[in-house]
């Protein structure tokens, strides 16, 4: 599909304690992602149907 553009570096400021002025490392989280296809394609049958909800 060539969607993906390459990678970058990408600079980042250390957050610091306001008392100690220790470096407070940034707690690392998982990403996650949702796929929007099923959701889409029934927004788009229901658009094509006529259905309407709110």
């Amino acid at each position: 599909m060539g969607l993906y553009k390459g990678a970058k570096d990408n600079e980042m400021r250390l957050g610091l304690c306001s008392r100690t002025k220790d470096i407070v490392e940034p707690l690392i989280k998982p990403q996650w992602y949702v796929s929007y296809n099923r959701i889409a394609n029934e927004a788009l049958d229901a658009v094509s149907c006529g259905i309407q909800e709110h």
